[in-house]
């Protein structure tokens, strides 16, 4: 992830960046095979199994598609008069690189070898709220880590969306309207194999239990923000094609409301 995003700066190439947003789910997967490991594979917590399936088949879409746009700007650059210059690679520290390896070689055996002393009998308790607070903030560090690296680079937010005017407005309502179509089925089924049940309101314990799991689904879905910004984003220059192929301009279609709220 890291090496494609720096690619995404090196080349002129800013879809490649989008690739390393499409593996985020990839680095998820990952992390929820390894604490379901950690815990010891218990059955309390066995829905983590079908939700690293589930993250792993949308890594797999989503790099299908970044691919896709990868292809395409590379062709839009290459079909263009003037296509942007690549920056001047850094000079590579080699000396810098094998002592950083070596130390972070070192870390990670230690910490694999005496973590599980300071974790005292957590291991031994599973619990979703804990296995989903790891894979969540673990996956969420890294990708921030990565895509924070370029200095002076842009924070999403609604601002970035709105820049592609009317088809920037679109994209983001498709793919909310997408995401939640998808996140209400899927975590109401996730809870049926976690719980073995269906949630029943007339009964107060699952109403307690709904509570519980809701707070943990809303922090997720807020967790999930800058991946459906960035969707929308990336989506924006095929909205923009498809308002153009069915006869209207996005710029002029913003324009008249810019006139008409003056």
């Amino acid at each position: 992830m890291s090496l494609v995003w720096a690619y995404g700066d090196h080349s002129g190439n800013k879809a490649w960046k989008g690739l390393t947003w499409a593996m985020s789910p990839f680095l998820a997967s990952g992390f929820t095979a390894c604490t379901f490991h950690v815990f010891y594979n218990p059955p309390e917590i066995g829905a983590l199994v079908p939700l690293q399936a589930l993250l792993t088949l949308s890594g797999n879409t989503a790099c299908a598609y970044a691919a896709y746009r990868v292809w395409n700007e590379g062709k839009r650059i290459g079909d263009a008069a003037e296509a942007p210059a690549a920056s001047e690679p850094k000079p590579f520290d080699e000396d810098g690189f094998i002592f950083k390896l070596a130390l972070w070689s070192a870390g990670g055996a230690a910490l694999v070898k005496y973590g599980e002393l300071l974790a005292g009998d957590a291991p031994f308790n599973p619990s979703y709220p804990a296995a989903l607070g790891l894979v969540a903030l673990s996956s969420a560090l890294i990708t921030y880590g990565i895509t924070s690296k370029t200095e002076g680079a842009p924070t999403l937010s609604m601002a970035n969306v709105k820049s592609f005017g009317l088809a920037g407005t679109l994209s983001y309502v498709l793919v909310e309207l997408g995401f939640w179509a998808i996140a209400f089925p899927l975590a109401l089924s996730w809870y049926k194999v976690a719980d073995g049940t269906w949630l029943d309101l007339s009964d107060p314990a699952d109403k307690a239990r709904l509570l519980g799991a809701g707070a943990v689904f809303i922090n997720g879905v807020r967790l999930l923000v800058p991946l459906r910004l960035g969707a929308a984003i990336a989506l924006a220059p095929t909205v923009e094609k498809a308002l153009k192929s069915a006869g209207v301009d996005p710029n002029k279609e913003e324009d008249a409301s810019e006139e008409a709220s003056g």
